[in-house]
């Protein structure tokens, strides 16, 4: 018989560091093992416990620590944290390594698997990182930190080589495929899904009103998805369904300065397009008598886009971006955001190229950004100032689709905005937005995820409820109006 093991499927920016250590403090836990495949969340899990004071005297361990976690005493809380691919290392005669023999020693009182998904990583989960360098080696080497080599297998508890622990406790935000594989069964996993969370917003502000709200801060996610022209889209129909292919759109080569687009005329077209500078779409549109729907014209959706993410289908296609928005022809109106290329070596791997955009972002409040990429700062990555992302690439599986969409999902507030009141909280964000311009895949995805995140029961209600809280709005090439989901 095999120890409880439990799965949270959390979605993104829950906080599940923050939530597990509590339960770890519910339990009474001397000693937890936090394991990871994601190197880079070390920094998140030292934080919450070294600066919250609920976790007062408790001690973290990694391998960067200079302290001898055999001395500390049982009766303190320690935190052990380590990739998996450091603790499934061994030398070169097949022992464990010397500075991880004492965790394989401990019977650890709770161990947690940090970013479940990744132990299922395979072809739908790289398409996260697919623009990248070479493929995607280099991001992918560094979210699986340098184990890419071998098959991952689905069970990655199984994979902890003799780890001993009293209950294994699995976090992760998309954990579709473990779910379907019935890895556990439904008294094992705990769902706080977006549909939970935005329904809590809605409940308290009925039940409590004129309080302050703690989910306020929770921007409501909308889905816009544009028809675009015929005479843009031409170009690039086909493939297995024979629709509208934005990897082809956005098609380019060359490096750097010398990146083009393949079909740079259609692609100027469509940032004309975006501003309602298209002559023939506008007239249509006012033929309906609307305001003008186009993204960057329409004033209801404007305004979420002065820090937008762009992510595009390759490296190429990132620099060829950069390279068109600076020419002469788009200065003007493009010329009042700084423009933020985020992919190559250039940019650094992983978190590396966070620090430029934060720099270039600053407060939010009189900056304008475009940050391009094709896979960095999508996964794991807080940009509070972020409100849209525009889908401009092929991506086919729900978790990579929804695992990027969720980066502009973070809570943007400021509290005492006045300076006279510190429990007040000022929300700069109530809605972010996800832009997409093939709409039968948009659509295809959202009611994939929406079946997802329900029971099974009845999946048309699942993905109606799903609806109700992420709006899912279409335009036609006349006129902006919410989808009807039963149809």
């Amino acid at each position: 018989e095999r120890e409880p093991r439990f799965l949270w499927n959390a979605k993104m920016r829950f906080g599940k560091t923050f939530t597990a250590y509590h339960l770890a403090k519910r339990r009474k836990a001397k000693r937890v093992l936090v394991v990871t495949y994601k190197p880079a969340v070390e920094d998140a899990w030292q934080t919450d416990l070294e600066t919250h004071t609920d976790f007062e005297g408790w001690e973290f361990f990694s391998r960067s620590s200079d302290i001898d976690p055999s001395v500390i005493s049982a009766a303190t809380p320690l935190v052990c944290f380590s990739s998996l691919q450091d603790l499934r290392g061994r030398t070169e005669d097949g022992a464990i390594k010397t500075h991880n023999q004492w965790i394989h020693e401990v019977v650890w009182d709770l161990v947690i698997v940090d970013e479940y998904h990744y132990g299922a990583w395979n072809d739908a989960s790289r398409d996260l990182l697919s623009g990248e360098v070479g493929g995607g080696e280099a991001e992918l080497a560094y979210a699986l930190g340098g184990d890419v080599g071998e098959e991952v297998q689905n069970d990655l508890i199984d994979r902890l080589d003799n780890i001993k622990g009293q209950v294994f406790l699995c976090l992760s935000g998309t954990p579709f495929r473990a779910m379907a594989s019935n890895e556990f069964s439904d008294d094992q996993i705990f769902n706080w899904t977006y549909t939970d969370e935005q329904r809590a917003k809605e409940e308290f502000t009925a039940k409590n009103p004129g309080k302050w709200n703690p989910y306020a801060a929770l921007p409501q996610m909308n889905l816009l998805v544009y028809e675009l022209p015929e005479k843009l889209r031409e170009v690039a129909i086909g493939g297995k369904r024979n629709e509208f292919d934005l990897n082809t759109f956005f098609a380019a080569t060359g490096n750097g300065k010398r990146a083009s687009f393949t079909h740079k005329d259609q692609v100027q077209g469509w940032l004309d397009w975006l501003r309602g500078q298209d002559m023939d779409a506008v007239v249509r549109a006012l033929g309906s008598s609307m305001a003008k729907p186009f993204p960057y014209a329409d004033t209801n959706v404007l305004r979420y886009l002065n820090h937008s993410a762009w992510f595009l289908p390759s490296v190429a296609s990132v620099f060829a971006m950069r390279n068109l928005l600076a020419e002469q022809q788009n200065s003007a109106f493009w010329g009042q955001f700084t423009v933020l290329p985020v992919a190559g070596t250039q940019a650094g791997v992983g978190l590396a190229s966070l620090p430029p955009v934060r720099k270039a972002i600053r407060n939010g409040y009189d900056t304008k950004t475009i940050t391009i990429t094709c896979g960095k700062l999508l996964t794991g990555v807080t940009l509070p100032q972020w409100s849209a992302i525009l889908m401009l690439n092929n991506l086919e599986s729900p978790e990579s689709y929804f695992q990027a969409a969720f980066r502009v999902q973070s809570p943007w507030s400021v509290w005492n905005p006045d300076g006279t009141d510190p429990n007040e909280e000022k929300v700069v964000k109530p809605a972010c937005l996800v832009l997409d311009f093939a709409p039968t895949r948009a659509l295809r995805l959202f009611v994939d995820y929406g079946m997802r995140l329900g029971d099974g029961t009845n999946a048309d209600n699942d993905v109606r409820e799903l609806s109700k809280y992420l709006p899912v709005l279409g335009f036609d090439g006349t006129r902006m109006q919410a989808v009807d989901v039963d149809k």
